[in-house]
């Protein structure tokens, strides 16, 4: 079941049949103003209180028309222009929006998010992230970088990388624990 859908007229609209509706009167009563004319027919001569009558609503149609003339609103572009504003903003946030799905699903449709290697440090500072037994040659898979992120990403790539260009480390390189951090002497 879809949504319902809701057309409103644009305040242009509204105001242009307005104006239309409010001339259409003026032109009916214009007709009892008129003089008798022989070639045009033209109702007869109001007198007493239907003369005030039509008077009275000429009058008041004439003074709505007035008023919605006078009306600044209706001839500014304001109201569009927060609408466009606002429709501007959500479009924006809904490509944001769908980037950082796009972003998401491709994080986690690559090996190192559901192969979840681990990482070791080397002796030359560099990172490798593996799985897999890299004390066999040919039993593990490896991704190098000077950074983790980049050491997953080699990961990422060592799966369309043939076999004889795959990346092989001594084992003996790696560290897996961090080294602690040199203790510092307190001054007394």
């Amino acid at each position: 079941m879809s949504a319902p859908q809701f057309n409103l007229p644009s305040p242009g609209v509204v105001t242009s049949q307005q104006i239309r509706d409010l001339l259409s009167a003026l032109a009916t009563l214009d007709t009892f103003f008129r003089p008798a004319n022989d070639s045009v027919s033209t109702p007869a001569r109001l007198e007493g209180e239907a003369a005030v009558a039509v008077t009275t609503t000429l009058i008041k149609t004439c003074a709505r028309l007035d008023r919605i003339l006078d009306e600044d609103s209706r001839w500014s572009i304001d109201a569009e222009s927060k609408v466009l504003a606002t429709l501007q903003k959500n479009y924006e946030q809904q490509y944001e929006f769908l980037k950082a799905q796009t972003e998401g699903a491709q994080v986690v449709s690559k090996p190192s998010y559901f192969m979840k290697p681990q990482i070791a440090c080397l002796g030359d500072g560099s990172f490798i992230a593996y799985t897999g037994d890299i004390s066999v040659h040919g039993c593990g898979l490896i991704g190098r970088g000077a950074t983790p992120k980049a050491a997953f990403d080699d990961y990422d790539a060592a799966f369309k990388r043939e076999a004889k260009e795959q990346i092989s480390i001594d084992p003996s390189s790696t560290q897996t624990e961090p080294e602690p951090p040199p203790k510092t002497r307190k001054k007394k």
